[in-house]
């Protein structure tokens, strides 16, 4: 008899036997204890009236299933008032009442249900040998009490999509303890308010500025001090530069004129004889129809020769192809035929469908002209009476644009777009390259508007990054002056309107940072279900793995 202290957490078991076959490996275990406590009157018994066998799954040994044949007995309840007669023995520290499987194996199904879902769970068990079907993996999920809540004092509230656009719930963390303590099924103020009024102990709400969870904390958590979020403080403050370069983008436009006909790229600089090259497109070389189809014959006959070289040596056609490049097909005709053959030119008998003389001097001469599009210039070759394809003037154009790209002058700078005009003022001038950093400063000259509102939103950019609280009320009044451009003012009277927090978010440590990290990892658990989980489903898998 060997004891099973090492294998199982309960007193008074033994070996009695080990059965191994092909998939499993099974232990007869049998209870020693003299007494057995009732569940219901936990009064201890000792007559035995039968026995009974159990054999629930346990984790796996060497890679192979292990299946606990457990001898259990039943006793009868010695007390006489207990409504138990007769009770079956208990083992708590291996098997719940029940169970077909043991304690620790459910506990190993539950996190690899939580880790990687119902139908991935179920094919890393069968893998580690202890099987168990996607179902059965999301039963374990829903069947698992959700741990009770610790008192929250600093909460972070922000919004995700159960599906964008159309509906969206509401996550809730712990800012201090840094995990998720609740979700909530919609983004109402009514269902934020209600869940805040359970909790008077929160002293602290960070949010972003949505009007339904501002209204909420307002209501359901008064006491607390409601904290704007820095991140959204700063992405509404690039929507209003952003907006001021839309409407000014004619100076942007001259900006950047301004900087390309004044200076170039670093990489126009490579080559001293590039700084001498006019703005012009080299002179393409084209070759005459009677050489480029004396090359393209050379070539064919090469590959024909090699054909007919490796056939030579007993070796199988579709080696041939491998080693040519050539179609099987080419290789057979090849072989068949004897000779080389003659491959159709522009000037052998039959149908006129490669470049002419004529038409090839008309699209060098449009060429020239400055036109570069090989549908344009098709159409009017064929007016002409081409009957070519398309793809022989889009080759024969291709040759001339690539001849021509090594001497081509270097484009001008295309102004930015307003979100990239809107990054370069969000940004300090130490932080930008020196192309960008002289397009600003042309800018600013250019648009007085925008350079005031530069200023500002560096200005406001360093309040909000070194939480400078005491600069606030001077930036307001300067931002919210009539002679300020319209987006900055409209940015600062929205600030305005919900100061307080605002004020907060310059003061405080707390920001919804950690928030917009825990709503990332509910969308990858969202998507690894493939969308089609339930919200109650989604709730238990962000809480438990929190």
């Amino acid at each position: 008899m060997v004891p099973l202290s090492l294998l199982l957490e309960e007193d008074g078991l033994e070996l009695v036997q080990v059965v191994e076959d092909q998939d499993a490996i099974f232990l007869h275990v049998r209870t020693t204890k003299p007494t057995a406590a009732c569940p219901v009157c936990q009064a201890p018994a000792s007559r035995i009236r039968s026995r009974y066998l159990r054999s629930p799954a346990d984790l796996p040994l060497v890679g192979k299933r292990l299946i606990l044949q457990l001898t259990l007995r039943k006793f009868h309840c010695e007390n006489e008032n207990c409504p138990r007669r007769i009770f079956c023995e208990r083992m708590p520290g291996v098997v719940a009442a029940y169970a077909r499987t043991t304690i620790r194996l459910n506990q190993a199904h539950l996190g690899m249900a939580l880790a990687v879902g119902g139908e991935g769970g179920s094919r890393l068990a069968h893998l580690l040998g202890m099987p168990i079907s996607g179902d059965t993996l999301l039963r374990r999920i829903h069947s698992t009490p959700l741990p009770e809540q610790q008192p929250v004092q600093v909460l972070g509230v922000d919004d995700w999509a159960y599906r964008r656009g159309r509906t969206y719930g509401t996550i809730l963390c712990d800012l201090e303890r840094r995990c998720p303590v609740d979700l909530l099924p919609d983004r109402t103020s009514e269902s934020l308010s209600s869940w805040l009024k359970e909790r008077p102990e929160i002293r602290v709400v960070s949010r972003d500025r949505a009007s339904e969870y501002s209204q909420a904390a307002t209501e359901g958590a008064p006491q607390a001090t409601q904290v704007a979020d820095r991140w959204h403080l700063l992405k509404n403050l690039r929507d209003a530069l952003k907006r001021l370069a839309d409407r000014s983008y004619g100076a942007v436009r001259t900006a950047a004129e301004t900087i390309a006909a004044t200076s170039r790229r670093p990489s126009d600089t490579e080559s001293p004889a590039h700084t001498e090259t006019p703005p012009e497109i080299c002179e393409p070389t084209v070759t005459s129809p009677s050489l480029e189809n004396q090359i393209g014959l050379s070539k064919w006959q090469t590959l024909y020769q090699q054909v007919v070289k490796l056939d030579q040596q007993q070796i199988s056609q579709r080696e041939i192809a491998r080693r040519t490049g050539l179609d099987r097909g080419t290789v057979a005709r090849y072989l068949k035929a004897g000779t080389f053959p003659e491959r159709r030119t522009g000037t052998s008998p039959g149908p006129k469908s490669s470049l002419g003389n004529e038409h090839r001097s008309h699209l060098k001469r449009r060429w020239e002209e400055g036109c570069r599009n090989a549908s344009q210039l098709y159409q009017e070759v064929k007016a002409q009476g081409f009957r070519g394809s398309y793809y022989s003037v889009r080759r024969a154009v291709a040759k001339w644009r690539n001849a021509a790209s090594p001497c081509q002058s270097v484009p001008a700078w295309k102004p930015p777009c307003s979100s990239s005009v809107a990054w370069l003022l969000f940004r300090g001038q130490d932080e930008l390259a020196e192309t960008d950093r002289k397009f600003v400063e042309e800018l600013q000259n250019q648009c007085p508007s925008i350079k005031q509102a530069a200023e500002l939103g560096q200005e406001f950019v360093e309040m909000v990054h070194h939480r400078q609280m005491e600069n606030w009320p001077g930036w307001l009044d300067r931002a919210t002056h009539p002679n300020t451009p319209k987006e900055i003012r409209n940015f600062a009277l929205g600030l305005k309107s919900d100061e307080e927090a605002v004020k907060a978010a310059l003061s405080l440590e707390w920001s919804n940072g950690q928030v917009e990290g825990q709503v990332n990892r509910l969308k990858t658990l969202k998507r690894q279900m493939y969308g089609r989980a339930s919200f109650a489903l989604l709730r238990k898998r962000v809480l438990l793995a929190a």
